[in-house]
C-alpha cells in the first residue's frame, strides 16, 4: 500500500472515529472539568488536520477550509441533533487550535514525502 493510500485510509478512519465520538448523547458522557473537553477537541482536530493534509497533499488550503467548516458543523450537529449536547464556542476554538497544530505538524512530513517520491 502506498503512503498516500495509507494516509487516506487513516484519515477516513480517524474522521469516522471523531464523528462517532462527537455524536455520543450527553447522558452517556461523564462529568468532566478542567479543560479535558478542550484537549479532546484539539486532539481530534489535530489528527484530522495532520491526516487529511497528508491524504490530499496538493489541496492543503481546501482541506483546511473544509475542516474549519467541520468545526462549526460538528457543534451545530451537537446542538440540533444529539440529545443532551450543546454547542460551545470554546469547543470551536479548541478545534481550530488543534487544526492549526495538525497542519503545522504535517508540513515537514509532506515535504519529506514529496522529496522521497522524486
Amino acid at each position: 500500500m502506498t503512503a498516500l493510500r495509507t494516509a487516506r485510509l487513516a484519515a477516513g478512519v480517524w474522521t469516522l472515529g471523531v464523528l462517532v465520538a462527537l455524536s455520543i448523547p450527553g447522558v452517556f458522557l461523564p462529568e468532566v472539568r478542567d479543560g479535558l473537553p478542550a484537549l479532546l477537541h484539539a486532539t481530534f482536530f489535530a489528527g484530522l488536520g495532520f491526516l487529511w493534509t497528508l491524504a490530499i497533499p496538493k489541496h492543503v488550503g481546501a482541506v483546511a477550509l473544509g475542516l474549519l467548516a467541520m468545526t462549526v458543523g460538528t457543534e451545530l450537529w451537537q446542538l440540533e441533533i444529539i440529545p443532551d449536547r450543546s454547542a460551545q464556542w470554546g469547543d470551536v476554538a479548541a478545534d481550530v487550535v488543534g487544526l492549526a497544530i495538525g497542519l503545522a505538524m504535517a508540513a515537514p512530513v509532506r515535504r519529506h514525502l514529496t522529496l522521497a517520491a522524486r
